[in-house]
């Protein structure tokens, strides 16, 4: 509210301004310097700016407003009014950073008003766009729809894409606040101007908005018709991962309707195709959860079970024990059917185990209550009725929660839309008081206009008078030219004479170059002549030559002849006696064949004894298994947790897609008060030898950062690499293991724009303005290594706002797949980074694991994968 008290004060303030500014455009209508004045306040208004964006970026937003009010001050709306609209557009956003909502709304208004009134149509159309995502952002949907709305009418109709992005956010905003009527029609519209092909993803979305929009109302027929349209067109496109969530949708709208028989025909054909391509486990479970719920209905209870274990099966139940309450609570009500109340109370008490590791609610208030009906029937009255209390309770927090959100929604749109017609009214009154201003200034325009004609008139008698003078001076000019235009001719012919003397001489010159150039040419063929004469005698010898060789290699080929005949000869004697040989060995072979049989019987025993040794060898590998999977959970203990992150970023993600159980790729972060590093390390090899080398990566970087708070990128590098190389040779330094790893390491410092970067053979890259700076590391690893390294460099960056880092193992761009099986390489690695660069980045961390999924296609996985993005 300080911050309100105080924008207001500056409104004031602000309009005093104006209007001093108003008088003065008056006053500059009468003198002819009003134009020099306002392509000076022009640059005064650019120079403003500037520095505003400066403050901006360095987050002094109170500073950056103040420094704005000096161009709205200077009164350019009508010499430069693009710089207004990008002073008041700045003015928001600072407002915006500082979560004042309703002067945020002002800044664009003002805004919006110029633009539209100068027909700026574009800016209009991105301004409206920029108030309906803040809007959405803070879910005042009522008034996000509206400004789309209004963006949509200023869109030139045949510009079929940008009405489709409109359309799409005016159909999302009116869910929002459960208009389904009219984003029905807005989706409606998509279907009919986007074409059915090539792809496009939005289409796709219209028909799925459309689903759950009847969903939701429970109109199961329309519902399920807009999910078979959308199964076509996955299928059409041959989206096989669209295809599967469509038909899961479908089954779900299918049971609601009670159509089980075509509900467990749809889950069927998705099973099937989840088997030809790598899905999220979450989906497949919730195929299996459908399958397991359809066959509840159908009364088919072994079967009912046997799809929820399917489904339990492929759920994590670290990232997902919400999932795990839901298909554990489904199961009681599974045996609860059969009339099995020990093994239904036994789950449901699962799910309330589960339930209460996750923060919903939802399933925690489900789980309570199916608890409490299991309790009833069994007769335990009392702790039924505990359960039901608990139950109640949460029922009623979630509905108390969501009624104090929607309450502080409607107050914040009332607030705001009384905010948007005050703002309006002021400027359409200001906008009365320039029309007024600017008649009076016309008018003053005329008498200065009738005062220039009256002194253009007294200028014109002058320049009469001036005219005859220079007229006398024309003709006295013109006899002097004339007298000199006779001594030039005399001149000219002079030096015509010496010209005429000059080629004379030139000629008899040539004429004795030419009497020379034919002696050199009979010369020249004399010489010719000669040389022919060489040629032919040379041509004589080399056939005398020719003919002697030929002679000799004739006597050698007879010679040659006669020795080959002569080994035939002998050869023939060799097989012979070869013959014999192998008469002699088919006996041995009769005799070695009655050896084997009585062999047999010796191996028949060794096959059990190795059948048995197979069976040993098998509990092993179990066990061993069993240990593996020990050491993941230990590696993911050890690793930071993925939220971590949200203390030094704006937006982040984390895919992480380890070959084996364990992985050797792992990522480390640490935060002091003046710096936050971020690391990725890919260590040599996978599975446990990687994860082991990863857990001493992590260990050593704890120990480093926390003995050296303020340790430069490269350092940090370099004490890395002599503790892996101690830890990793001990004694034997003869021969020393060239185990290690490589690793990008990033040192952000919040209070400054500047980001320390070092590498070992790991690049960073950074996502600026749609393209991407690669910023290498040292061609040097963290371990032993031949090439001289005495240190690593160190990059210093500097980064603007709205950069992203990517720190990435190799593993995403080596895997093979594609059409051809080949890898995916960096530079197709790079251009999926630039593709998904506008969108959040949990959203482009399901993009590329979609990517790289639909890339590796029925390929094995080949190394661990880890990609981290993050903005501040």
């Amino acid at each position: 509210m300080a911050i309100a008290t105080t924008y207001r004060a500056k409104r004031k303030w602000i309009e005093i301004c104006i209007f001093a500014f108003l008088l003065q455009l008056f006053s500059h209508s009468v003198f002819p310097q009003a134009l020099e004045i306002n392509q000076s306040s022009c640059i005064e208004a650019e120079i403003h700016i500037q520095n505003a964006k400066e403050l901006f970026l360095r987050g002094e937003y109170e500073r950056t407003i103040i420094e704005l009010l000096e161009v709205i001050n200077l009164g350019i709306q009508d010499s430069c009014p693009r710089l207004l609209i990008e002073a008041y557009s700045i003015q928001a956003q600072s407002f915006e950073k500082q979560l004042d909502i309703e002067n945020t709304l002002i800044g664009y208004l003002n805004a919006i008003s110029i633009a539209e009134k100068y027909g700026y149509n574009t800016t209009s159309i991105e301004l409206y766009r920029t108030v309906g995502d803040i809007f959405f952002q803070r879910k005042v949907f009522p008034k996000a729809a509206d400004y789309y709305s209004q963006a949509l009418e200023l869109i030139d109709d045949n510009d079929t894409e940008q009405r489709l992005f409109y359309l799409e956010n005016f159909s999302l905003s009116s869910l929002g606040y459960y208009n389904y009527e009219e984003a029905a029609k807005a989706l409606q519209h998509i279907l009919e101007i986007s074409e059915p092909k090539p792809f496009l993803p939005i289409r796709s979305r219209a028909y799925f908005q459309l689903s759950e929009i009847y969903r939701k109302q429970k109109m199961w027929t329309k519902a399920i018709e807009y999910c078979n349209l959308l199964t076509q067109y996955m299928q059409e496109v041959k989206d096989t991962l669209g295809l599967v969530i469509a038909l899961n949708n479908l089954s779900y709208n299918q049971i609601s309707n009670k159509e089980f028989s075509n509900a467990e025909t749809a889950i069927n054909r998705a099973l099937d195709l989840s088997k030809k391509i790598s899905l999220p486990t979450t989906l497949v479970a919730g195929l299996y959860t459908n399958l397991g719920i359809c066959y509840q209905n159908q009364g088919n209870y072994p079967r009912a079970l046997n799809n929820l274990n399917n489904a339990k099966a492929f759920v994590d139940p670290v990232l997902s024990p919400n999932e795990m309450a839901n298909i554990y609570n489904t199961m009681a009500w599974v045996y609860y059917r059969r009339s099995d109340l020990y093994n239904a109370s036994q789950h449901s008490r699962q799910s309330i185990e589960w339930a209460l590791k996750s923060d919903d609610a939802v399933i925690l208030a489900e789980s309570y209550k199916t608890y409490s009906i299991l309790l009833r029937e069994g007769n335990d009255h009392i702790g039924a009725f505990d359960y039901f209390e608990k139950y109640s309770s949460i029922r009623d927090s979630i509905d108390i929660a969501n009624r104090v959100s929607e309450q502080s929604k409607e107050e914040l749109l009332a607030r705001l839309e009384k905010t948007e017609k005050e703002q309006r009214l002021y400027i359409a009154d200001k906008e009365m008081q320039l029309l007024m201003l600017k008649q009076l200034r016309l008018e003053a325009e005329r008498q200065r206009q009738e005062l220039e004609l009256l002194k253009k008139e007294r200028d014109l008698e002058q320049l009469e008078r001036h005219r005859a003078y220079q007229n006398l001076q024309l003709v006295k000019r013109e006899q002097e030219a004339a007298l000199q235009q006779s001594t030039i001719r005399n001149l000219e012919q002079e030096n015509a004479i010496k010209e005429l003397q000059i080629k004379q001489k030139e000629a008899e010159e040539l004429q004795r170059e030419k009497e020379i150039a034919l002696l050199q040419s009979e010369k020249e063929k004399q010489q010719l002549q000669i040389e022919k004469e060489t040629e032919t005698r040379k041509r004589a010898i080399w056939m005398l030559v020719l003919s002697f060789l030929i002679l000799v290699v004739v006597i050698t080929g007879l010679i040659t002849t006669r020795r080959k005949n002569a080994l035939l000869a002998h050869q023939k004697n060799v097989i012979e006696e070869k013959n014999e040989n192998l008469e002699q060995a088919n006996k041995d072979i009769i005799d070695k064949n009655v050896q084997l049989s009585e062999l047999a019987e010796e191996i028949r025993t060794q096959n059990e004894e190795i059948t048995t040794q197979k069976e040993l060898i098998e509990e092993k590998n179990k066990n061993i298994t069993d240990s593996i999977q020990y050491a993941s959970l230990i590696q993911t203990a050890v690793l930071p947790t993925p939220d971590i992150l949200s203390e030094s970023f704006n937006d982040y993600f984390i895919l992480f897609k380890p070959r084996d159980i364990v992985s050797g790729d792992f990522w480390w972060y640490h935060k002091n008060s003046q710096r936050v590093i971020l690391a990725v390390a890919d260590c040599t090899g996978h599975g446990v030898p990687g994860a082991i080398l990863s857990m001493l990566g992590t260990a050593l970087l704890n120990e480093i950062a926390s003995q050296n708070h303020n340790i430069k990128a490269n350092l940090l590098l370099n004490q890395l690499k002599t503790k892996i190389i101690e830890a990793l040779v001990h004694n034997d330094k003869s021969n020393p293991r060239r185990d290690g790893m490589d690793i990008a390491v990033c040192i952000f410092n919040p209070n400054s724009n500047e980001v320390e970067i070092a590498g070992a053979n790991n690049p960073v890259y950074v996502l600026r303005n749609g393209s991407i700076e690669i910023i290498k590391g040292d061609k040097a690893p963290i371990g032993v290594h031949q090439g001289k390294t005495d240190s690593f460099s160190l990059k210093t960056f500097e980064r603007k706002a709205g950069d992203r880092f990517y720190l990435f193992s190799d593993g995403f761009p080596d895997q093979f797949g594609g059409e051809k099986g080949r890898k995916l390489m960096y530079k197709h690695f790079r251009e999926l980074l630039i593709e998904s660069g506008n969108l959040p980045m949990k959203d482009q961390c399901e993009f590329l694991n979609y990517s790289f999924t639909k890339w590796q296609g029925y390929n094995d996985q080949v190394d661990d994968v880890l990609v981290i993005g993050v903005t501040l």
